[in-house]
């Protein structure tokens, strides 16, 4: 049988970062299905414990590196890592960004 992700206890409430949500359910099944507690996961990836424990909440996003190093902690492929972590919240836009003048040389 599939195991699925933990869902939030109320679903119509807004998270400010699905992706981030996402993927931190996704660390903390994978964890606990590997028999790991936070403080065991995080002496394995050189991670603080608040650190972890803030991924999995979903209120940080990992670089790639620290995924990495869950991966390879956890001792799974990256693309196990992330097989379903949900992207559809992921908008494919540009940021606007503005241009800032660059201040003149003597000026004061």
């Amino acid at each position: 049988m599939m195991e699925k992700m933990p869902r939030r206890r109320d679903p119509n409430l807004p998270h400010p970062d699905e992706l981030a949500w996402s993927f931190g359910q996704r660390v903390s099944l994978l964890r606990r299905r590997a028999g790991l507690d936070l403080k065991e996961l995080a002496r394995r990836t050189g991670m603080s414990t608040n650190y972890l424990w803030r991924l999995e909440q979903g209120l940080i996003v990992p670089n790639l590196r620290n995924v990495a190093r869950l991966a390879l902690s956890l001792e799974i492929s990256l693309a196990l890592l992330v097989e379903k972590v949900d992207i559809s919240s992921v908008v494919l836009e540009n940021r606007v960004y503005t241009k800032r003048e660059k201040p003149h040389e003597g000026a004061e």
